[in-house]
């Protein structure tokens, strides 16, 4: 009987992580009129020292860091899955199962996802779910291999998996909510 042999995308088995080209995100609100402020700086580029925060609205930005609160956290549990191919592929980030409050006084008003070759923003309508997808592509679509090892939820990757991407989430009454993946 002849043996078979499963086919692998060439990306996946040849490919190495590439290297973030931006450091962690920095978010700055305004607390009049809710602007977003994201900063980053090159990867290994030497900091200058305390940034100044910015202005809007009169006022300096407020740095906004991720909640540590172990029940908000809960409440809003950040979960992601990535699907598509190993050359072009898509995340999607859901807080709360996507079934968080979508009202005037309490919603996520964006997702950024932060990844190798810089990030990208989503603003959530208060009237949908609490999900975003992002579509990736050249550096970025490497977070993903298609093998049976990274479906079964493995600890590690045994096929050099492209994972380690932040998403960071927003909510209004609540702040700033981080997941690593």
């Amino acid at each position: 009987m002849k043996e078979q042999r499963r086919a692998y995308p060439t990306a996946c088995t040849v490919s190495r992580r590439p290297p973030y080209r931006t450091e962690e995100p920095r978010f700055y609100r305004c607390s009049t009129c809710g602007m977003v402020q994201v900063r980053y700086q090159a990867a290994g580029a030497q900091s200058a020292g305390e940034e100044e925060p910015g202005r809007c609205c009169g006022k300096a930005l407020t740095r906004e860091i991720p909640c540590r609160d172990e029940r908000c956290l809960a409440e809003h549990e950040m979960r992601f899955s990535i699907f598509g191919g190993s050359e072009h592929n898509a995340v999607r980030v859901e807080v709360a199962a996507g079934l968080h409050p979508m009202t005037e006084e309490h919603h996520i008003e964006w997702i950024f996802l932060h990844t190798f070759q810089g990030g990208q923003m989503k603003y959530i309508p208060r009237y949908g779910r609490s999900v975003a997808t992002f579509c990736m592509a050249d550096e970025d679509a490497f977070v993903f291999c298609d093998r049976e090892v990274c479906r079964m939820g493995w600890e590690h990757c045994l096929f050099q998996c492209k994972r380690g991407h932040r998403a960071y989430a927003y909510c209004s009454q609540h702040g700033l909510f981080q997941l690593t993946f």
